[in-house]
């Protein structure tokens, strides 16, 4: 379950900021790991679905960000997100982060 969470963000973040481009930042928030080819990912046997990515998403340096950091985005774009504000942190333990 926690893989679709991170796919789900990845494709979103890819969509709404995928026209920033990168001025410097060198850390890498998520990483691509293996082309999937076995139908293993059921997000990646849907109709127009051309590539899919298994991709490791580095929590401490996600969790590190202070408002006003910039961090590259992966290592297969060339743009970078922006951390607007601290996370808001829900009761269950998840945390929402707003990027520019």
């Amino acid at each position: 379950m926690a893989q679709c969470k991170i796919w789900s963000m990845v494709c979103f973040l890819l969509h709404i900021f995928g026209s920033e481009k990168a001025e410097g930042a060198g850390t890498i928030l998520v990483k691509t790991v293996n082309k999937i080819t076995d139908g293993s990912i059921v997000q990646c046997n849907q109709s127009r679905i051309k590539d899919c990515w298994k991709v490791e998403l580095n929590l401490n340096q996600l969790e590190s960000l202070k408002p006003g950091d910039s961090i590259l985005f992966s290592d297969q774009t060339d743009f970078n997100l922006k951390l607007r504000q601290n996370p808001t942190t829900f009761s269950s333990g998840s945390k929402n982060y707003q990027f520019l």
